[in-house]
Order: C-alpha cells, then structure tokens, then sequence
C-alpha cells in the first residue's frame, strides 16, 4: 500500500513527539534519528503523540457529517476560504514591498543590503471562519494535560459519515522524491500565492473547512490535526493534499519550528505558545470562537452555555505570543428540521448534555467571531 501523497509532501515538516528530532519516511514509517517510529495506518492517518486523547466519536462525528452535508455551515466555509485568500494575497503584498524596498536600498547606497532579508510575510486580516456547533464552554484556555482537543470539522459534501473505516481505493500516493512545501516551483520562480504555503488545521475533525481552504489556495499543503480518528480518517480522503494527523493539542504540536504559513483554530483548544512556534513570522492564525448568541434557539436542548468571558481569555492564551490585528462578526441563519436540530446538539461536546425536552424544527442563528492573529516578522515563536 502506498504512501498518501500529501504526508510524502509534509513527512519533513513534522517532527517525532518522544524527542522532538526531524522525521523521514521509510516505507509506510515515519522515523526520527533515534529510531521512534510511527507507522501510517491504512486509512491514511499517522499518530504522532504520547497518549492521544480519544477525542470525538464516530457519533459525533456522523452527526457533524450530516449537519455540514445539509449545508448549513456552508456560509462559514466560504467565509473561511475568503479569509485564506486575503491572507495570502496580503503575505504577497508584503513581500513584494519588501523587494523593492531593498532593491531602492542597493541601488541608492550602492551595496547589497546586507541583513536586510525581506520580510517573509504571510500576514494577513482573515473574514470568517467557521463555528463548530455548540462548543462546550472551557473552564480556561491554558491547556490542561490530558484534555481532548474538540474536532471542529465537518465531512465534505457526499463524504461518508464517520465509521466509515474503508481506505479509498483512488487515495492519492507520491513517490519519495515529492517536492517539499516551501520550495521554489521548477525554473526557479515561486509559484502563485498559496502555492507552496502549508496550512495547520488544529482540531481538525474531518478536515472540511481545510478542504474549502486548499481550494481557495491551490498547491498549499494542508495538514489536519486531530485527536480523534474516525474524523481524521475522513479527513485523510477530504482533499487531495490533506495530510492527517493523530495530535493533541494539549501536547508540543508535531510540527517543526517555523513551517506553518497559516494556522486555523475553529472551537479547538489555543495553545498559544506552540501555535506562535510552529508559525513563520509573518504567519497568520484565524480563531474562531463562539458569541453568546450561538445557537442560542437550541439552549433548552442542553445545558451548556457560551462562557461571556472566553474573549479575554482568548487575548491571554493568544496575545502573549502572537499580534491580534482584527476581529469579525459573522452571522447566518439555518433553517433546521427537528432531525437537524438532533444532529446539530450531537455533533458538539453538547450532546453529552441533551436534556429530556423534545426537540422540534427551528429557525437557528450562528453567530461567531473571528479573531486574526499575526506572527511577528523577526523571530518565530513565542
């Protein structure tokens, strides 16, 4: 059985949980230079950490299937897709001022600008992510050991629903000599914006929202990170060039410094440190975070509410490490039948909470912010 061709892409940008030393690829392994080794399962995902949490299961995750498949997040996918297109055409911007900055620089002064590197910047303003229904509200976002990462995703249109433990036949695979994201396309030209970027998708669950994200930047390598794996094996076959990966968030993130273009957190857990490490400067992450009025028609259902403080526990998990250069209310309207509505409570951490009150078809409001944060450009972690 080959390798799935985006881990092929991304085996050097990981690195090995037990000693944080590089991986490469032997056969269907991942292995460091101290001889860990992690085998890719035949569903297409690889495990890289000490005691993944279990995370959501195959029910949770048929229910988020049938949600994102009826299309009633679809406004916050697209709004998400948006967002990676500004970022990275704004990350072109930026480099091309930085060029010619330097190339004025030379020509006035008649030197090279040495130390002068131009900035990398993939920085940008995102427009909306999406809300990962019902998230139950965290008592804090300094992570705590052994807590789930919340899978966030959803299964693209016409997945299967989660169980479905069959590999696809037609699973990409790449040979070795696959070219490493962030090389210069051939000719020695970069390619267009996107093109060679890598994009982390933490709390992943089955790798929807990154695959409307690799559509709004083609050629990207996306990377899903989840605990859970009924959603990460949907995740595997979501998009050609997703890479999935078993991670706790709770955990050092398997990835080596300084790789990541742009960072997506949609209702998981913030570690900020480790999202600032992982991020180049000039990186972006997009964070999504419920408003009170999430779902508010269904609060009867369960009993779980939207802590009023979670922004400012937000700014500081996040604003220790990384810049916050804007904030966006996105709101949409669903209409769901009861059996929707069932779905959605069961889809989220609130369906371990369902009340005994029946429930009927409603009118449902989505309401989220999406928080844009920035890496610096000097300096990568945090």
């Amino acid at each position: 059985m080959d390798v799935p061709a985006p881990l092929v892409r991304g085996a050097a940008l990981l690195r090995c949980p037990v000693c944080s030393a590089p991986l490469e690829l032997h056969e269907r392994s991942l292995v460091c230079d101290q001889r860990h080794t992690y085998d890719i399962s035949r569903h297409g995902h690889v495990t890289l950490a000490r005691a993944p949490a279990p995370g959501d299961d195959a029910a949770m995750v048929a229910a988020r299937a049938a949600v994102f498949d009826a299309g009633h997040y679809a406004p916050l996918t697209a709004a998400l897709a948006r967002a990676a297109t500004s970022a990275a055409s704004d990350g072109d911007a930026a480099t091309a001022t930085d060029d010619e900055t330097l190339e004025g620089g030379a020509a006035a002064g008649g030197d090279a600008a040495g130390g002068g590197e131009a900035a990398r910047g993939d920085a940008a303003t995102a427009t909306g992510d999406e809300a990962q229904a019902g998230e139950a509200a965290a008592a804090g976002d300094v992570p705590q050991p052994g807590e789930a990462t919340a899978s966030r995703d959803e299964a693209r249109s016409g997945q299967a629903g989660a169980g479905d433990d069959a590999a696809r036949p037609d699973e990409a695979t790449a040979s070795g000599d696959a070219a490493r994201p962030g090389q210069a396309a051939a000719g020695g030209a970069a390619a267009g914006p996107g093109a060679a970027s890598v994009v982390l998708d933490i709390g992943a669950g089955t790798g929807h929202h990154l695959a409307g994200v690799l559509e709004a930047r083609p050629g990207a390598l996306g990377i899903a990170l989840d605990t859970s794996r009924p959603a990460l094996r949907l995740a595997a076959r979501a998009h050609p060039d997703i890479a999935a990966v078993v991670g706790d968030v709770w955990e050092a993130l398997p990835l080596q410094d300084g790789v990541v273009d742009l960072a997506l957190v949609v209702f998981a857990p913030r570690n900020g440190g480790e999202i600032a490490r992982v991020l180049r400067p000039g990186g972006t992450a997009l964070v999504v975070i419920p408003t009170p009025e999430h779902l508010a028609e269904l609060a009867h259902l369960h009993a779980v509410q939207v802590d009023p403080e979670k922004p400012e526990r937000l700014e500081r998990t996040l604003g220790a490490h990384l810049q916050h250069t804007g904030t966006e209310a996105v709101r949409w309207t669903m209409q769901l039948s009861q059996q929707d509505v069932e779905h959605v409570i069961r889809m989220s951490p609130a369906g371990a909470h369902r009340g005994e009150a029946e429930a009927h078809a409603a009118t449902v409001t989505g309401s989220v912010e999406l928080r844009t944060y920035r890496s610096p450009d000097v300096g990568g972690g945090g």
